[in-house]
């Protein structure tokens, strides 16, 4: 383990490139399932895949999914993780945590690009509401405007926090 970070490689739509991610060190690699604005997204059956036998835990990541696909996704590719890509209702979070106690549950927590103020009470009031309802790990990712199209994670655009 490095000191105190992980590392998970996202975008993964193919099993050589779960078990190049595994070889490199990664420590989880994320597959986007049923994202209409991502260009990797796969739908849950093609995922299914990547998820039998998978080298290293495999996250599963959504964005608005209703909670009658979110219990077939996890149902049928047993995530180790899923991660929500958007700002998730706390019911849910907190439906989802009973329903699935070994299951991990990840939320991104979206910040402005470079050049924007971050408001750090708001940000901290947002993330312990999400400890609260049963969040096991918080990703931090900037929100960016590509191509005249927002865009949530993977822009490769840093936030001033």
């Amino acid at each position: 383990m490095r000191d105190g970070y992980k590392v998970k490689i996202c975008g993964t739509t193919n099993i050589e490139d779960a078990q190049l991610a595994a070889k490199e060190g990664a420590d989880y690699f994320g597959v986007v399932v049923e994202v209409g604005f991502s260009k990797r997204a796969l739908t849950v059956e093609e995922a299914e895949k990547l998820f039998k036998n998978p080298p290293v835990p495999a996250v599963a990541l959504v964005f608005h999914m209703s909670e009658e696909r979110l219990h077939y996704l996890i149902e049928n590719l047993k995530p180790f993780a899923v991660q929500f890509l958007s700002q998730e209702d706390l019911g849910l979070i907190k439906r989802f945590k009973n329903a699935y106690p070994d299951l991990q549950l990840w939320q991104s927590v979206h910040l402005p690009g470079n050049g924007s103020e971050v408001d750090m009470e708001k940000v901290k009031a947002l993330v312990n509401s999400y400890i609260e309802a049963g969040i096991d790990v918080l990703l931090f990712d900037t929100v960016a405007t590509v191509q005249g199209t927002q865009k949530f994670g993977g822009t490769g655009v840093t936030s001033d926090w």
